[in-house]
């Protein structure tokens, strides 16, 4: 006589959410952009490699209506002090089209308030040398030595992620300060689209294809 088989069926996976907040490694990332400032829509195409597990190399460009296309080269190496629990970013970053070399040395403290609500705080320090312009001194035609500039800045963001707005899409809330523009900010974002606005009266919006 046969034996019936007492094995319950599988449990099917339920579907996985659609996510595009970053540019994914390999893969050519588009982004649709306006803000308030230019209200002219941009494109932005990045594309991502990674060159180990904790570094990368992006190439980002910037198509705007009347104006020239802008196009940067970076490398970013993440490092985590798993003690203290805090990512410090090293990036460099070099801007073809204005001709300047920027890095910047950034660390992140997350601090879980609960599974959906975190603090978040930043600070980081850039450097920035640009070419100077050529200018006429009574004879030849001299450029001007380079110039540098040193920043530093922080921001502190209470962040609250919405989960299951619909039943493919989360919605994350961010309000926070920047200390150097002494700047208040909200942010929006669900899988595809970003806005921001900011106690200036300065909006934002981005879009991912």
């Amino acid at each position: 006589m046969g034996q019936t088989s007492s094995a319950l069926p599988e449990a099917q996976p339920e579907p996985a959410k659609v996510k595009a907040s970053k540019p994914i490694k390999g893969l050519l990332y588009a982004q649709l952009g306006m803000d308030s400032e230019n209200k002219t829509k941009e494109v932005r195409l990045s594309q991502k490699f990674a060159m180990s597990p904790h570094t990368s190399m992006k190439l980002f460009g910037a198509f705007t209506d009347g104006q020239n296309p802008r196009c940067r080269l970076q490398v970013v190496h993440k490092h985590y002090l798993n003690g203290l629990d805090i990512r410090v970013n090293g990036r460099l970053r070099y801007d073809f089209s204005k001709s300047f070399l920027k890095s910047s040395l950034c660390a992140k403290k997350k601090i879980v308030l609960n599974p959906t609500t975190s603090l978040n705080a930043k600070l980081e320090a850039t450097h920035r040398v640009s070419a100077g312009e050529a200018v006429m001194k009574g004879g030849p035609i001299m450029a001007n030595p380079l110039d540098e500039q040193v920043e530093f800045n922080g921001k502190l963001e209470l962040s609250k992620k919405v989960l299951n707005i619909t039943t493919t899409q989360d919605c994350r809330l961010r309000l926070g300060v920047d200390v150097a523009s002494q700047k208040m900010y909200l942010q929006l974002r669900e899988n595809h689209v970003a806005v921001e606005y900011d106690s200036t009266g300065y909006w934002n919006i981005l879009y991912d294809f």
